[in-house]
C-alpha cells in the first residue's frame, strides 16, 4: 500500500473494500447477493487471484462508498478520479472560490519549481504531498463552476 492509502495490488483493493468500509462484510455480502464466505474469499489477500466479479465492483463501491478498487485501477492506469460536486446556485461565489484555488495552485507550482531546483527532480512523495490535494481542489472547484454554469444556462 502507498503512503496515501492507495492499494498497490488488486488483492489489497478488494481487501480494503470488504474490511475497511463502514458497512460490515455480512451486510455487503447480503446486499450484493453473495454468500459471506464467497465475499471473504474474494477479499483474501493470500489468494492468487481474488475473485470479485466485475458485476459486483460498481455496486459494492456505491454501497460502501469505499473507492479502493477504483483507486487501484485509476492509479494502475496513470489516472486519477474525483467526485463531481453538486452544482451551486451562486455562480459568482463559485468563480471567486475557483480564482482563489487557481492562485494557490500557482503557489504550488512555484514550490514544485523550487523542489526541482533543489535536487533536479520531484519524487513521488513530494508529488503526492504537494500536487495531489491541490489538483483535487482545483478540479473540484472547476467542476462546481462548470455545473453551476450548466445549471444557470438551463434556467
Amino acid at each position: 500500500m502507498r503512503g496515501n492509502g492507495t492499494p498497490t495490488t488488486y488483492n489489497e483493493a478488494v481487501y480494503q473494500l470488504v474490511h475497511r468500509s463502514d458497512l460490515p462484510p455480512k451486510q455487503i455480502a447480503d446486499r450484493l447477493g453473495l454468500g459471506l464466505s464467497t465475499l471473504y474469499n474474494a477479499a483474501n489477500p493470500d489468494m492468487d487471484e481474488p475473485q470479485l466479479s466485475h458485476k459486483h465492483i460498481v455496486p459494492a463501491t456505491n454501497l460502501t462508498r469505499n473507492f479502493a478498487v477504483l483507486d487501484y485501477f485509476e492509479h494502475a492506469c496513470g489516472r486519477v478520479a474525483f467526485e463531481i460536486p453538486a452544482a451551486s446556485d451562486n455562480v459568482s461565489e463559485v468563480a471567486r472560490e475557483l480564482s482563489t484555488v487557481v492562485a494557490r495552485f500557482g503557489d504550488l507550482l512555484a514550490k514544485v519549481g523550487q523542489a526541482l531546483e533543489n535536487d533536479g527532480r520531484v519524487d513521488e512523495s513530494e508529488l503526492e504531498l504537494l500536487v495531489g490535494p491541490a489538483c483535487q481542489e482545483l478540479i473540484t472547484q472547476t467542476a462546481r463552476l462548470w455545473n453551476a454554469g450548466k445549471k444557470e444556462a438551463g434556467k
